[in-house]
């Protein structure tokens, strides 16, 4: 897989250098994320996680896109665990089945991540826009660790392909000359679940949640 990204970037890099009416930039944000099962983490919350990487649009017409970015993404949520009997003190309660005997352990998934979306654009130098794709993933880190606790649990066991289907909306500024900036907001759901038969069995993890990203972009050609 990483030769396979190298691969992308370089066609990416020499056709982009010929090419006209394309944008290239970046993009940072952040994902919240949970996951769907509902059998064996009954009591999840969700996750933060960074999201970043370059971004390359290649305009069709007016006012549709065509998108393919590399991202690194971060997923994952985190589960209420109970450490011992909450009504023992000795075993990690306080005696009262307060949240004294009560921790979170987290479930971080790292991905190297390619969307690939069209999109649809209103307005010049104002604009608004959506996007809807698919986002082929490859998982790179799977790890778990307890709130507040520096001991940390990597997995290999895992799917290490994941699918996104995904829909957004945005908004774009057209700054000085070829510049743009933007920020956008997105839905994504896992169409394939990281579980198998080594990792969770009983258990179909899925991913799902919300990335929220702003970003630069510079128009080549124009």
């Amino acid at each position: 897989m990483p030769k396979l990204i190298f691969v992308f970037i370089l066609i990416l890099f020499n056709y982009v250098l010929d090419a006209q009416n394309h944008l290239l930039g970046v993009q940072f944000g952040i994902n919240n994320t949970s996951v769907t099962d509902k059998n064996i983490f009954l009591n999840k919350i969700g996750k933060n996680g960074f999201s970043g990487g370059i971004t390359y649009d290649y305009l069709l017409k007016k006012k549709f896109a065509l998108g393919v970015d590399l991202l690194y993404t971060q997923k994952g949520f985190g589960n209420y665990y109970i450490m011992g009997d909450p009504l023992d003190p000795v075993s990690g309660g306080n005696g009262t089945g307060a949240p004294g005997g009560i921790t979170v352990i987290y479930f971080q998934y790292d991905y190297i991540t390619i969307p690939i979306s069209l999109s649809y654009k209103v307005g010049n130098k104002y604009y608004l826009f959506t996007t809807v794709g698919l986002a082929p993933s490859y998982l790179v880190s799977a790890k778990t660790y307890f709130e507040d606790s520096d001991n940390v649990l990597y997995s290999n066991n895992l799917n290490k392909l994941e699918l996104i289907a995904q829909i957004g909306l945005g908004a774009g500024l057209k700054l000085y000359k070829n510049y743009h900036f933007y920020a956008s907001v997105l839905k994504f759901q896992s169409l394939n679940g990281v579980s198998n038969s080594n990792y969770y069995v009983f258990s179909e993890i899925n991913n799902y949640g919300y990335n929220f990203s702003f970003g630069f972009k510079y128009s080549i050609g124009k």
